[in-house]
C-alpha cells in the first residue's frame, strides 16, 4: 500500500483546523523558548525557527506556516538584533542581511512544504484509491468462491442417486467454501492486528463445525508473521489435514481432538499436525490416487517444504518445514 504512515495522515488532517493552528502556535513558542534558552551561545537569530516554519505548514496548513514565520521572524528581529528590544537596529547593514535572508529561507521553505503537502496528498489519494480496489478485487475473489460452492451443491442434488458423484462433489464444495472463509478472514480489516493462534485457531474450529464434526482444535503458535500468500497456503493445507482426520480418524473414536504447533526458529517455521485417531497406516505415502495428498504436497510445495507423515505411533501426524 502507498504511504502507509498512520500518524503522518494523522498529523496532517489538522491542517486549517483550530487544533492544527494551536500545533502551530506551541511550535512557535517552542522555537522562541529554545532560542532564548541558547542566547549566550548562540549568535544566529533566527536558527530555531526554520524547523518550527516546516512543522507549522505541515501541521497547522499555509495559513499557520505564514503566520509562524511573520511572528518569529518579528520576535527574532527585536529580542536579538542589537540593538535589542528595538525596530531599528544599529548595526544595519549586517542586520538587514540577516532579516532579508531570513525572508528568503522562510519562503523556500513554506513553497517546498506546499507542494510537499500536495504530494502527499495525492499519494494520500492514491493510496485510498488502492486500497478500494484492492478489498473490491478481495470481495469478489470471494464470491466467485461461493458461486462455485452454490454451484456444486446444485450439482449434488442432481446426482444425490449416485454416492460416489456425491461424496466428490460435497468434498469440492467444502473445499471452496473453506478457501472462500480463508480469504474472507485474512483480507478483512478486523484480521489486521490478529495474532496467528487466535486466526489459525479460529479458522480451523470454523472448518470443523462446516464440516458437522464435533471434535476439537488446540492450536498453538508463534507470533512471528507470515505474509498473505504464506498464510493462506498454510491455512488450506490444514483444512486438508482437518477434512483427512474428519473422514478417516473420528468416525472411529469418540472425542475427536487435533493438536496443531507453529513455531519458528532462525527463519524456518515448523508445522506439527496431530490427531488422536486410530493413527496412520505403514507406508503411508501420497503417492496415489488420492486427490487430497496431492493437493497437500502441492501446498507444502508453494510454502517451500515438504510434507511428512509420521507413521508408527498413535494418532495421524505430520511435520512441515518451510522458510519464513
Amino acid at each position: 500500500m502507498v504511504l502507509n504512515v498512520s500518524w503522518l495522515s494523522a498529523v496532517r488532517r489538522l491542517r486549517n483546523t483550530p487544533p492544527g493552528y494551536l500545533a502551530a502556535a506551541g511550535a512557535l513558542l517552542l522555537a522562541v523558548g529554545l532560542r532564548w534558552a541558547v542566547d549566550p551561545y548562540v549568535t544566529v537569530p533566527f536558527i530555531t525557527l526554520f524547523p518550527a516554519i516546516i512543522a507549522a505548514a505541515l501541521i497547522g496548513g499555509r495559513t499557520a506556516g505564514i503566520a509562524v514565520a511573520v511572528i518569529g521572524g518579528v520576535c527574532s528581529w527585536l529580542l536579538w538584533l542589537e540593538p535589542r528590544y528595538s525596530l531599528v537596529k544599529g548595526n544595519g547593514a549586517s542586520s538587514y542581511f540577516n532579516a532579508v535572508a531570513y525572508v528568503i529561507t522562510s519562503a523556500i521553505l513554506l513553497v517546498l512544504v506546499r507542494y510537499l503537502n500536495k504530494a502527499l496528498d495525492e499519494l494520500e489519494q492514491e493510496r485510498d484509491r488502492a486500497n478500494h480496489l484492492f478489498s473490491e478485487l478481495q470481495h469478489r475473489t470471494a464470491n466467485v468462491m461461493q458461486n462455485v460452492s452454490a454451484l456444486l451443491r446444485t450439482g449434488m442434488a442432481r446426482v444425490k442417486h449416485d454416492p460416489i458423484a456425491t461424496d466428490i462433489l460435497k468434498t469440492a464444495q467444502s473445499r471452496f467454501d473453506a478457501m472462500a472463509n480463508i480469504h474472507r478472514r485474512l483480507y478483512e480489516p478486523q484480521s489486521a492486528g490478529m495474532s496467528n493462534q487466535v486466526l489459525l485457531q479460529d479458522l480451523c474450529t470454523e472448518y470443523l463445525q462446516a464440516l458437522g464434526s464435533t471434535a476439537e482444535v488446540q492450536v498453538i503458535a508463534d507470533e512471528k508473521p507470515l505474509d498473505h500468500r504464506k498464510m493462506f497456503s498454510l491455512c488450506v493445507l490444514l483444512t486438508e489435514l482437518i477434512m483427512n482426520s474428519s473422514k478417516h480418524a473420528f468416525p472411529l473414536i469418540p472425542g475427536g481432538v487435533i493438536y496443531i504447533w507453529l513455531t519458528e526458529r532462525e527463519g524456518i517455521f515448523k508445522l506439527d499436525y496431530a490427531d488422536n485417531g486410530p493413527g496412520l497406516p505403514k507406508g503411508f505415502s501420497f503417492e496415489g490416487p488420492s486427490l487430497g495428498g496431492r493437493i497437500m504436497e502441492g501446498l507444502a510445495a508453494q510454502l517451500g517444504g515438504k510434507l511428512i507423515p509420521l507413521t508408527g505411533g498413535p494418532g495421524a501426524r505430520f511435520e512441515l518445514q518451510f522458510p519464513a
